[in-house]
């Protein structure tokens, strides 16, 4: 059909249509008021017309669902601002015409938009932020126009089908194509582009260097994934393909020459299910819930993508490895809150006190930061709703503060180790500790005396105190500790007699007592054939019949 629409003989009694599909006839006119205002038009298809118009008509439309008006090169002006009146429209058309000017931020209010195609036209101005309040939305392209800015980050989420852009313009991190034409081989991206894109963690700038473990993880995810895997598995072999990149033979300030590799590679970056890799193990559903990589030469620094495995990761265990993670680069631990075990000693691990991001990990049952950069006061804030912890770790690093109270008085807490760490304060925390079978205090800068409630600690198995400034007499409630096994307190200042109630800790083996001021005579019936290892300073101060070792 060529010639008008004939539209005031025949729409105006067409009160009750619904769709009208009017498409590949030529009309070189506008689009009447007759058909604008039809009051239950829902669907309208005016492609390859020829149609010369402006788009005013559009707000008076009053159920208009799907308006598609593609490929009318004579359809100009502007995107009218009042577009945003029209919340039923669902899917809205205009590709290769000559629309101009900006798009209007009211276009977010169209909240029920799911498809808009504007490219190929002539649009100018920064994209509104608004757009990504549409939240039905699954298809947009803007592409071939001379638009500039951000596609803003709340587009890239799952509902997301296809979104194209000029990307060399326009930043856009979770773009499905860029540049024109989208539907040319080279520039369609893949659903595990799409799905790795919309998981970005730093918004899509890690990919702008194609030679960063991001990109790199990315090209070998698109390589093997196969549709047959699902999409669930897209993510965890992202995570994992990065933690390899970021973390084989990558040099950081604390790596030796030449950079060693990983001692133990088997299954990575293969084929195989990533819940066979060495150090990775899964949930039966194939969830990785577990990272166990210790003592097996990671450098380069640790990657933040590890957050995105935060709904199952339990387990994570990276001990003894030169991985170099300063200030903020650690605030992936922040998101792990599923995590039930934390090991990370040895590793160089920055930052002035304890990371605050640990307090979040509430779940935690065994922690272990021993002999990592860690320096600083300690803030025993971050402790203080860890009610599931019972093992601590926190030796070899630099505090020179007190030990929080937070920690003493956590009730599940068995077994504390914070030696050498330049602890200063005194012991009149430790008494809360009812939970406690092990703690180690060695060479630090303890000062005061051994406490009377010490006698109070009766699950106490093994304490070491050795190389601090601790003074006063050794309290006689020490023999309330019945099942007492180990006890080294040497090289404090210590003074008065051994207590006779020693006799009583009749599971002791080993006591420890040299190196201080304590004087008098051991008991002969503190010779108990099962203390198999003690020394004191019988060499000239103590009389000890039975001690094995004179100091």
């Amino acid at each position: 059909m060529f010639g008008s629409f004939n539209a005031e003989a025949i729409f105006p009694s067409l009160t009750n249509l619904r769709t009208l599909e009017l498409s590949g006839n030529i009309y070189e006119e506008s689009v009447p008021m007759e058909i604008a205002t039809l009051p239950k038009l829902e669907h309208l298809y005016i492609e390859y017309a020829h149609v010369v118009d402006d788009l005013s008509f559009l707000p008076l439309m009053p159920v208009i669902s799907e308006l598609w008006l593609d490929y009318n090169e004579n359809i100009k002006g502007t995107i009218p601002k009042d577009i945003g009146t029209v919340t039923s429209l669902k899917s809205f058309s205009v590709a290769e015409c000559s629309i101009s000017g900006t798009i209007p931020s009211e276009i977010g209010l169209l909240t029920g938009m799911v498809q808009m195609w504007l490219h190929e036209n002539q649009l100018t101005g920064k994209i509104p932020m608004s757009i990504a309040d549409l939240p039905d939305l699954k298809i947009l392209h803007l592409e071939g126009n001379h638009l500039e800015g951000i596609i803003p980050r709340g587009m890239c989420r799952y509902t997301i089908e296809s979104l194209g852009s000029d990307c060399l313009k326009v930043d856009c991190a979770c773009c499905t194509c860029c540049e024109s034409p989208c539907n040319g081989s080279e520039t369609q991206v893949t659903s595990v582009e799409r799905i790795i894109l919309n998981n970005a963690i730093d918004g899509g700038d890690e990919f702008k260097n194609n030679t960063s473990p991001q990109s790199r993880a990315l090209k070998w995810v698109k390589l093997v994934h196969k549709p047959e895997h699902g999409l669930d598995r897209i993510i965890q072999r992202y995570v994992l393909a990065t933690i390899w990149y970021s973390t084989y033979k990558v040099d950081n300030p604390y790596t030796k020459k030449p950079t060693p590799a990983w001692t133990d590679t088997e299954g990575w970056l293969t084929t195989y299910h990533e819940c066979n890799w060495y150090g990775v193990y899964c949930t039966p559903d194939n969830e990785v819930d577990r990272i166990s990589l210790n003592y097996n030469g990671l450098t380069g620094r640790f990657p933040q993508e590890v957050r995105l495995l935060a709904d199952t990761l339990i387990h994570l265990d990276l001990s003894g490895n030169s991985v170099y993670n300063h200030g903020e680069q650690l605030s992936w631990l922040e998101d792990l809150t599923q995590l039930t075990q934390l090991e990370v000693h040895f590793c160089n691990f920055d930052w002035a006190g304890i990371p605050p991001y640990l307090s979040s990990l509430t779940n935690l049952e065994i922690l272990d930061i021993s002999y990592t950069l860690f320096h600083g006061t300690l803030d025993g804030k971050i402790f203080e709703n860890f009610d599931k912890l019972w093992l601590l770790e926190m030796g070899g690093n630099i505090y020179n503060s007190p030990m929080p109270a937070e920690i003493t008085s956590l009730p599940e807490l068995e077994y504390l180790y914070a030696e050498y760490t330049d602890l200063t304060g005194d012991l009149s925390t430790f008494d809360a500790m009812n939970a406690v079978v092990e703690v180690w205090l060695d060479d630090n800068q303890i000062t005061g005396t051994m406490p009377t409630s010490i006698g109070d600690l009766l699950t106490l198995e093994s304490i070491s105190m050795s190389q601090n400034q601790i003074a006063g007499a050794i309290p006689s409630s020490i023999g309330n500790l019945v099942n007492l096994q180990q006890m080294w307190l040497f090289g404090n200042q210590l003074t008065g007699y051994v207590p006779d109630e020693l006799k009583q800790l009749t599971n002791l083996h080993t006591l420890h007592l040299e190196d201080n001021n304590l004087e008098g005579t051991i008991a002969s019936d503190m010779c108990l054939p099962f203390l198999t290892t003690f020394v004191t300073d019988c060499v000239n101060r103590v009389s000890c019949s039975c001690c094995t070792n004179c100091y």
